[in-house]
């Protein structure tokens, strides 16, 4: 799933849902002027999805997908005069995932999800003018995996999650001002891994890895 959201004078939003393999779902979503709008696809073989959008003022949009086999799905997308979005990705059966979006100043974000085999996510958070950008992932079986991403100063942030047989996970965090940010966190059986990263001009990165059994991995590793 590739979900592209381009607010633009609090006017245009966008959001599309490619699923190759069951259905190849698109959807295109134009609120202005206080439109409401209202989209319901219902599947009722594999997946149930629902998207509900509701613009008011150009201000509020929510959109809800509920898969009720594979994966609970439910994105929320809260725009308030260009300010706050909220994405919120639920999964029951495997993961609890769930990315909170925060843009400010017509900020363009982009969330791409791909699930290859049981899951290749890839998130790419592209804030700017000191916006906040919060990620959290919360799995409920394997790992409870927590991420907060905080940029400012035009900082651009990727993470990247990455699961090949039960989890590898790699998280590439790239600010602003050249400074590159890398950690890598590589479950091989049961760990539990609390990396706490590399500040850039004051900027915090935390990226928090919970798991169900301890084992105490990498700590705070400040940057210059």
């Amino acid at each position: 799933m590739e979900n592209n959201l381009y607010p633009a004078n609090n006017v245009y939003k966008t959001l599309r849902s490619d699923y190759q393999s069951i259905i190849n779902l698109e959807n295109n979503l134009y609120p202005a002027n206080n439109v409401y709008k209202t989209l319901s696809c219902d599947y009722q073989s594999n997946i149930n999805l629902e998207n509900n959008l509701c613009p008011a003022n150009n201000v509020y949009k929510i959109l809800r997908c509920d898969y009720q086999s594979i994966i609970n799905h439910e994105n929320n997308l809260y725009p308030a005069n260009n300010v706050y979005k909220t994405l919120r990705n639920d999964y029951q059966s495997i993961i609890n995932l769930e990315n909170n979006l925060y843009p400010a100043n017509n900020v363009y974000k982009t969330l791409s999800c791909d699930y290859q085999s049981n899951i290749n996510l890839e998130n790419n958070l592209c804030p700017a003018n000191n916006v906040y950008k919060i990620l959290r992932c919360d799995y409920q079986s394997i790992i409870n995996l927590e991420n907060n991403l905080y940029p400012a100063n035009n900082v651009y942030k990727i993470l990247r999650c990455d699961y090949q047989s039960i989890i590898n996970l790699e998280n590439n965090l790239y600010p602003a001002n050249n400074v590159y940010k890398t950690l890598r966190c590589d479950y091989q059986s049961i760990i539990n891994l609390k990396n706490n990263l590399y500040p850039a001009n004051n900027v915090y990165k935390i990226l928090r890895c919970d798991l169900v059994y301890y084992k105490p991995g990498k700590q705070f590793i400040p940057s210059k």
